[in-house]
């Protein structure tokens, strides 16, 4: 069954068993059981409490990417995966609670969607390991070779070891395993601290017999050797399927040198050794087994983003070729920096990603917007993706969801767009002329709850400044931008919309036709659009959209008459 599909309600002699017991001990019964036994039942939503399946959390759509189609021709191994296949999949990077995320999957519209395209083949999950600490990010401001650098919190893991915590996971895992195909698989990363209970959890859900593997990845670096206790230096991967019918591709490590020199021989059809007068030919280096020695990504690793717990693409990658194929879904609920949904875009594989963190779904934006420009330049399509918000007023995000009260200030800050397009014949380009951020509150209204040795950022004159308590209690500034352009981190131009039907685009979605962004190596930022040239005169809706740097957007558009006259419009 994917995900969604209703079953025969009818119970086997063993699950009926397993029920009972579920119900000896006064545990809720699986979500999967109860739509089945109770087809008209509420279902829980991530809160933990019930709403309706008619009335689950609306997925709005806040920003569109089209398709990348090289002359509408595909890889092969990755046809259908976009426009010009046999279904238009569009991939989706979604803001909100993982849970408030697969019940909407579920019962929303996208169901009809993940169906047609044979369910979720995949799902993996690094949740919160109940830490109890907090997590930040350095964030430049600005441009410049040396710009400032914020330390902003990107997550809280305030989960205790409590019973709240594993409720939260026990309601994630079993909606998880509701989406998935029967074929499916998922892999849930977890360390010392919760890895025994992980497993039990899983058991429950998706039953003992259903456990693949327990991997263990040794990534070396990190965790220094306390004095009572050896050093950890692996975390655990449980790797647990739905079904018999999983998909697995058998993957061998790198060919020794001993290998190469038993297999002397070489053909056409590759290198090969005799065997009692027969050809057997090298299939890879030996199968890989449950220990991956994968190192952590170094502090100057070309991939790493900043942001904190980011895994290496290589550990996710094997993931990925191992239980999926080109163009099967990977779903990540707690996807951080997004690298499953980079791997996954560079392997081929659809995807969803969604986090509660405004900083992460910024930060895997970036970095899926980077590898669908590296499949351009080698000569590869990508399919269209959409970012999404889950409706904060019909669910609550839950744990690690809230803005940071250093954050609050600029946060809630009005922001406004100043811009102008340039128009020559058909063509148009746009100016971006200003960007003012403005708060109701002052420095010091900010600064009355700081405890001595604390910091909050704030909004002064229009520049941000980190406003630092002293222990003598003494309030110490530092601006943190020199001019309005310095709040911009990225901002890009819509020239899709029209007045007329056959331009109309969609109210409220961004599609993002130009874009230009810093990077951590290149600061400088263009304020003036690449020309866009519409295809005959007529009314058109220009939308302009800034990204500051801690991930909030700010929008406007602009009515322009193109191939009227020469000019500009504001």
């Amino acid at each position: 069954m994917d995900g969604g599909e209703r079953v025969d309600p009818k119970l086997t002699e063993a699950e009926k068993t397993y029920l009972k017991g579920l119900i000896d001990r006064d545990e809720p019964l699986p979500l999967s059981y109860r739509e089945r036994l109770f087809p008209s039942a509420q279902v829980i939503d991530g809160g933990g409490s019930k709403v309706d399946a008619g009335s689950m959390p609306a997925l709005c759509p806040v920003e569109r990417f089209p398709a990348i189609t090289l002359q509408g021709s595909y890889p092969k191994g990755e046809e259908g995966i976009g426009p010009g296949g046999d279904s238009c999949w569009t991939n989706r990077l979604i803001r909100g609670d993982g849970r408030a995320v697969l019940a909407t999957l579920l019962n929303g519209p996208l169901r009809r969607d993940i169906k047609a395209v044979g369910g979720v083949r995949l799902i993996y999950l690094d949740p919160p390991f109940a830490t109890g600490g907090d997590f930040a990010m350095a964030v430049p401001v600005g441009e410049g070779p040396n710009p400032p650098v914020v330390e902003v919190p990107a997550f809280g893991d305030s989960w205790g070891m409590g019973e709240g915590y594993w409720a939260m996971l026990r309601e994630l895992l079993r909606l998880a395993h509701e989406l998935l195909a029967e074929d499916g698989s998922l892999y849930v990363h977890c360390d010392w601290r919760t890895s025994a209970r992980m497993r039990l959890l899983l058991d429950e859900i998706f039953g003992p017999n259903r456990l693949v593997n327990e991997l263990v990845w040794r990534y070396g670096l990190g965790n220094a050797a306390g004095r009572r206790s050896f050093a950890r230096k692996h975390d655990t991967i449980l790797f647990y399927a739905k079904s018999d019918r999983y998909v697995f591709n058998r993957l061998r490590g790198p060919v020794t040198p001993a290998m190469a020199a038993k297999y002397c021989h070489e053909d056409a059809h590759g290198r090969y050794m005799l065997s009692y007068g027969r050809k057997r030919y090298l299939q890879g280096g030996k199968p890989l087994e449950s220990v991956w020695d994968i190192p952590t990504l170094g502090p100057t690793a070309s991939e790493r983003s900043g942001y904190p717990t980011q895994k290496p693409e290589a550990l996710l990658e094997r993931l990925l070729l191992a239980s999926t194929n080109p163009g099967d879904l990977v779903a990540d609920l707690c996807c951080g920096s997004g690298t499953t949904l980079a791997v996954a875009e560079r392997l081929g594989r659809r995807w969803i990603g969604a986090d509660t963190g405004r900083l992460a779904v910024q930060t895997a934006r970036r970095r899926l917007l980077a590898a669908r420009e590296g499949l351009a330049v080698v000569g590869r399509a990508a399919a269209p993706f959409e970012v999404m918000e889950v409706d904060e007023d019909a669910l609550p995000l839950g744990s690690g969801s809230h803005d940071d009260d250093q954050m609050r200030a600029v946060m809630g800050a009005d922001r406004r767009i100043e811009a102008v397009a340039r128009l020559t014949g058909l063509t148009v380009t746009v100016e971006l002329r200003g960007y003012w951020v403005e708060t109701r509150r002052d420095a010091e209204a900010v600064c009355v709850a700081l405890r001595p040795g604390g910091w909050v950022l704030a909004v002064v004159d229009g520049h941000l400044v980190r406003l630092a308590k002293g222990r003598d209690g003494i309030i110490v500034p530092e601006r943190l931008t020199r001019r309005w352009s310095d709040w911009i981190e990225e901002w890009a131009v819509d020239f899709s919309g029209g007045m007329s039907e056959d331009h109309a685009s969609d109210v409220g979605v961004f599609q993002t036709d130009w874009h230009t962004l810093r990077s951590g190596r290149e600061r400088d930022l263009a304020l003036v659009s690449a020309p866009h040239a519409y295809p005959r005169p007529g009314i058109y809706r220009i939308g302009v959209q800034v990204i500051d740097p801690f991930g909030c957007r700010t929008t406007t558009t602009m009515t322009v008459a193109v191939g009227k006259e020469e000019g500009s419009a504001g």
